[in-house]
């Protein structure tokens, strides 16, 4: 319980950053009932990386916008009884739940099925569609394949002929994040006929960072796949700062206290949380066919932010969105 009010306190503080300029001055009056609740349905752990953060981050941006409450449900670990659980926040108002942890994929699909009236969205893992009810909305989460752009990109940018991945252990998917980046280094080098090595370390905490980078110049690349805690190890940037890409920054929000990283992969998730959001509340709770967005790169739902204008041009753009292409139709694996 004390994981979950931190989570949520840490969500609000970083909303609230994010919601300049994007939220009307005085929020619509609601209609819905007092007790309406949109819940993340969580194990209480927070994972850099995962999705759980962004979705609690754009919970608490729709409790502005819509003034519905929101809050973290955490499943104790140890608990296999999942549907006495749903239930239980279901009876304490939370009639949208939403999570990524593919742990309680099968068992909120279940529940959404005997409880027609609420809804669920769930970000990542995969169901079949016959095993979708109508008011189960599902979205594909793919920071594999946004791994394999970093990778590309990455080295595209090197010019020394190498480049540094630096991985936190804990980082969500770390292995098949690593393998998927490499994965993206060694297409380009078919494509460019040039030979790329990857140097990669693990990072723990930000004085591995720091000691990591201390010796890279403007000529280098770095790409980074940390938590924020670890980032905060960073040093004000200088002319002779190298090319860094970075990962779940939250531009506008979180990306402030790291301005010099040029591009990051980002998760984008807010559309899809807002529209469940706003179709609970018109009472549109089912959807027929089912809600399903398996394309998570041709969506943009994982996809390369560039924070800096400029740092990266034209005519890499071009080549990087020919290759995110040929992920999408499956010419590249």
């Amino acid at each position: 319980m004390k994981t979950s009010r931190k989570l949520l306190v840490v969500s609000l503080l970083v909303g609230a950053l994010s919601l300049t300029g994007c939220v009307r001055d005085v929020p619509p009056a609601p209609t819905h009932k007092v007790k309406t609740t949109a819940c993340l349905i969580s194990s209480g752990q927070e994972v850099p990386g995962s999705p759980e953060t962004q979705i609690a981050n754009d919970l608490v941006e729709a409790k502005v916008i819509y003034g519905l409450n929101v809050r973290e449900v955490s499943i104790n670990k140890g608990i296999t009884n999942f549907s006495a659980s749903l239930l239980k926040a279901l009876q304490g108002g939370c009639v949208l739940m939403i999570s990524s942890n593919e742990l309680y994929l099968d068992a909120l699909a279940k529940f959404a099925g005997e409880h027609p009236k609420m809804l669920v969205l769930f970000i990542g893992g995969a169901i079949p569609e016959e095993r979708q009810p109508t008011n189960f909305r599902w979205v594909a989460d793919d920071a594999v394949g946004g791994a394999k752009l970093a990778g590309y990109l990455a080295a595209a940018k090197t010019e020394t002929g190498e480049l540094q991945l630096l991985v936190q252990p804990s980082y969500f998917q770390a292995k098949a994040i690593t393998s998927a980046f490499r994965a993206g280094v060694k297409d380009y080098e078919r494509s460019s006929n040039k030979d790329v090595q990857v140097r990669y370390s693990k990072i723990k905490t930000s004085e591995d960072l720091s000691a990591k980078l201390a010796n890279l110049v403007a000529v280098d690349v770095a790409v980074i796949f940390a938590g924020l805690d670890v980032w905060q190890g960073f040093s004000e940037p200088t002319v002779d700062a190298p090319f860094v890409i970075g990962a779940n920054l939250k531009p506008g929000s979180s990306s402030e206290t790291v301005p010099f990283v040029q591009v990051s992969l980002e998760r984008n998730v807010s559309g899809y949380i807002f529209d469940a959001v706003s179709s609970l509340l018109s009472r549109k709770v089912s959807s027929e066919p089912v809600y399903r967005q398996p394309d998570a790169l041709q969506q943009g739902t994982n996809d390369l932010s560039v924070l800096i204008p400029d740092s990266v041009d034209g005519t890499l753009l071009d080549a990087l969105a020919m290759y995110k292409q040929e992920l999408v139709s499956g010419a590249t694996r």
